[in-house]
């Protein structure tokens, strides 16, 4: 014989409704991660981006080093070689590298100052226009 006591099948519906909370609790917190991933995406990005554009501030550094007439170079009087980077994305150089950056110069002659703007860009998110740098004599400042 069976007793009755009214409690037939209680322990079934209990563990029943813990794994439904246990899933839902799964699915809220899968989702919250899933949400933040493009804005991570976006941060990674410009970071990469604004490296970039400091890549190419020190890409000009570099040439106006090598040679002290550099300043006079520009899109529109460009050196020779032309450096693409007056007139069009530059590739960062290294094999695993996807940012690219352009600059502009502005020799402003009368105070002995060359002005460089640079942009980066990273898997085709341009990121802030990096530092401007002026270039006076053997120092150089950022902004």
């Amino acid at each position: 014989m069976r007793r009755r006591n009214g409690q037939e099948g209680v322990a079934m519906i209990t563990i029943m409704m813990i794994v439904v909370v246990l899933t839902l609790l799964m699915v809220a917190t899968l989702n919250y991660a899933m949400q933040g991933e493009p804005q991570s995406r976006r941060d990674q990005n410009w970071n990469a981006a604004l490296a970039a554009a400091q890549a190419g501030v020190d890409d000009y550094l570099y040439r106006l080093q090598q040679d002290d007439e550099y300043v006079q170079y520009s899109a529109t009087n460009p050196p020779t070689p032309a450096n693409v980077a007056f007139t069009g994305w530059m590739d960062i150089p290294g094999a695993a590298n996807e940012g690219e950056f352009h600059y502009s110069a502005t020799n402003l002659a009368s105070q002995g100052i060359v002005q460089v703007t640079s942009t980066g860009r990273v898997r085709g998110c341009s990121g802030p226009s990096g530092p401007t740098c002026a270039a006076r004599g053997s120092w150089t400042t950022c902004t």
